[in-house]
């Protein structure tokens, strides 16, 4: 299932993250004396918003031997609360929810004898391939640091990045259906998987109003770690994701 390359990917990611927020914190208190421009932005103390979009697809590695899992392009949801400490940079707290349906494939080969005569016989390999869809879903809490850089009187961007925890719900009729659910729980309890969520953001914003923010955002989900009570891990590289939407 590649564990070991999305592990890997995960925190080469998580790194990158890392960096660009060093390097970007930095070039934000050099600059802070040029960005203090007046702007309809200054005033504003915090960010309270709401955004739907989609979340595309991307392959999961999960501990199942010879079992492809991916995840397919669902529906988004994601509110927020940004405190400004400064006018250029706000921490703040998001909750998310999102469609995550799946599909999982697999190949199982079977092999029958065919008797020839004299005592011999030749072995035949089938393969036959299966292919299963789950409508799953999944909802994450965390916290989140975000810069802010103005970009004229009615224009700002603000990179983010959100740290949280996440929990995906599996559909357990689909997986009873398709032989999964052993993977997983026992059908009096929930299938459920709970994971780290690592995600980087980037929000454009226009001032509509003293009052009103509209915006558009942009980034990827990444889980370095995370898995079921069976299933030991349930992790997945960057996932990208667009949305769009409002902030008072």
């Amino acid at each position: 299932m590649g564990s070991n390359s999305s592990y890997q990917s995960s925190i080469l990611v998580f790194s990158i993250y890392i960096f660009i927020f060093i390097f970007i914190f930095f070039g934000m208190q050099k600059n802070a004396s040029a960005q203090m421009v007046e702007n309809v932005f200054k005033s504003k103390t915090y960010d309270a918003g709401i955004s739907a979009g989609i979340c595309g697809g991307g392959s999961l590695s999960m501990d199942m031997t010879d079992y492809d899992v991916n995840k397919k392009t669902g529906f988004l949801l994601k509110g927020f609360y940004d405190a400004y400490l400064i006018p250029q940079l706000a921490c703040g707290a998001y909750v998310s929810y999102f469609l995550a349906p799946a599909n999982i494939s697999y190949t199982k080969s079977t092999i029958t004898p065919i008797y020839l005569g004299n005592g011999q016989y030749q072995y035949v390999s089938t393969e036959t391939n299966y292919s299963y869809d789950f409508h799953n879903q999944a909802i994450e809490i965390g916290g989140s640091i975000k810069p802010r850089f103005f970009l004229g009187t009615h224009w700002a961007v603000k990179p983010g990045l959100n740290m949280g925890y996440r929990r995906v719900y599996f559909n357990e009729s689909d997986l009873d259906a398709a032989g999964f659910l052993q993977y997983f729980n026992s059908k009096h309890k929930k299938a459920v998987a709970d994971g780290m969520g690592v995600n980087l953001s980037v929000e454009a914003q226009y001032s509509y109003s003293q009052d009103l923010s509209l915006f558009v955002e942009a980034g990827f989900l990444t889980q370095p770690f995370g898995g079921t009570l069976n299933v030991t891990t349930l992790q997945f590289g960057p996932i990208m994701y667009f949305t769009v939407g409002a902030a008072l």
